[in-house]
């Protein structure tokens, strides 16, 4: 049984990751994709240039400002 355990967390935590990564891509790319119409720039590489390392900022900057609050919910234990 744990096995399991781990093998759950490892789940919920990739899971977790998953999200927090579709929804900072989401709005970078929507950050990124009003600044370029508004700028007139249409080259799609160009954008996704920019939005890339934007898109893993967030997600870094996320994962350390509720570190516990993700480390409690892998884990099972809430303060």
């Amino acid at each position: 049984m744990r096995g399991n355990n781990y093998f759950s967390m490892l789940l919920i935590a990739l899971g977790l990751l998953c999200m927090m990564t579709g929804v900072s891509a989401l709005l970078c790319f929507a950050a990124v994709g009003l600044t370029a119409s508004i700028l007139g720039v249409e080259d799609g590489w160009l954008q996704f240039l920019m939005a890339a390392p934007l898109t893993i900022m967030l997600v870094v900057y996320w994962m350390f400002k509720r570190w516990n609050y993700f480390k409690g919910l892998i884990t099972g234990r809430t303060d």
